[in-house]
């Protein structure tokens, strides 16, 4: 299976390294897609009312995404990922 990224949320550190990432060849989708493998969050990922940094709630945005979609992160402790593999930057 090849990898798709899709990201959500924005940050200056998350904003920068998707440029990156596609140029190393990592391919994103610009708008939520069942065909995406990999979820990207911004570092720590959450503000303190439960959404995303720079915008998103993630009760809206996980029901999109495949249910076998890897989410990228920091503090990935919500109950909206319960049941999502979880990549944890930040533990």
């Amino acid at each position: 299976m090849e990898m798709l990224f899709y990201t959500a949320g924005h940050t200056p550190a998350l904003d920068h390294c998707i440029p990156i990432l596609k140029k190393a060849g990592i391919p994103f989708c610009d708008m939520p897609d069942l065909a995406a493998t990999h979820l990207l969050l911004p570092t720590p990922s959450f503000g303190a009312d439960g959404l995303l940094r720079g915008g998103g709630d993630p009760d809206i945005l996980l029901p999109q995404l495949s249910k076998h979609i890897c989410i990228i992160g920091g503090n990935l402790d919500l109950p909206a990922q319960k049941g999502f593999r979880v990549i944890d930057l930040l533990r």
